[in-house]
Parts: C-alpha cells; structure tokens; sequence
C-alpha cells in the first residue's frame, strides 16, 4: 500500500539551517538595458523603415502608371469605336434622306404598289361651312346646337343639299 499524502509531506527533508544558499540577488546602480546597442544598431530600425516606405512609394507610383496605361488603351479603344459609330450614323442618315425623297415614294408606289395618277374627271371635292362662331354670350361654344340643327334638316353640310 501506498502511503497517504500528509504522511509524505511529514517525510520530506527541511534544509538544515546551516546549510546557506549559494544564489545572491544582485541590484545595479543605474538602470542600463539589458541589450547595450551602438549608434549603428539604433539607426537598423529606422533605416529598415525607411527602406519600407521608399519600396511602398515605388510601388505605388508603378501601380499608377499601369493604371494610367490601361486607362490611355481603353480611350483609344472608344474613340475608334466613336468613329465607327459616327461612320455608320452618316450612312444611316443618308440612307434615310435618300428613301424620303418624293420621287423615290412615288416611284415605289407607281411600281411596287401599282398605285396610278387618278382621272381628274372622276374627282370630286367637299368643302366644308364652317362659320366662325360668336365667341361674346355664346352658351354653346363648341356648335353643338346648330350641328344637331343640320341634323335635323337631313343636309350634311347644312346649306340644304343632301
């Protein structure tokens, strides 16, 4: 059997009191610390940073120029599209003017439609009697009442022909 945990705490030895450490503490006068470093190893870290800083500036000035660059392709990429663009527009537009003109439309319809000049015998016009209505107290402005007149009479136009 095992012993039991207080029994071994009563077995430990106890330094005798005779016996003295042989580990002091020792206490500076000035405090220094504890890495000495000469002027060149406290100028690294600055000049690392630097070093840091220039490398960060060219890159980003090289990054902008590529930028710029990529910039300058696509304008003259658009501009020759542009061109093309305005080309197609002047062929557009002139096609237009070409297929509005009167002699075209005539043509189109004399030969494709077969569309004829009509007799001038068998024309016949209307004219219309339109009076010009009384505009000072007048409580039908639109005519209503003397067109429903006209209808009543059986005349189209009023003045007694059918």
């Amino acid at each position: 059997m095992s012993a039991r945990p207080s029994q071994v705490r009563t077995a430990q030895r106890r330094p005798s009191q005779d016996h003295k450490p042989s580990l002091r503490v020792v206490r500076r006068k000035k405090p220094q610390r504890l890495i000495a470093r000469g002027k060149e190893r406290r100028r690294a870290p600055v000049m690392i940073g630097g070093a840091i800083v220039i490398v960060a500036l060219v890159f980003g000035i090289l990054l902008e120029q590529v930028v710029l660059a990529q910039s300058a392709f696509q304008l003259t990429e658009t501009r020759a599209r542009l061109v093309e663009a305005e080309e197609r527009h002047e062929a557009f537009l002139s096609t237009s003017a070409r297929l509005e003109s009167p002699a075209r439309i005539e043509r189109f319809a004399r030969q494709e439609l077969g569309m004829v000049d009509p007799d001038t015998s068998s024309v016949q016009y209307i004219m219309a009697d339109i009076r010009p209505s009384d505009m000072s107290g007048d409580s039908d402005p639109g005519g209503i009442a003397s067109a429903a007149e006209d209808a009543g009479t059986g005349t189209a136009l009023g003045d007694g022909t059918p």
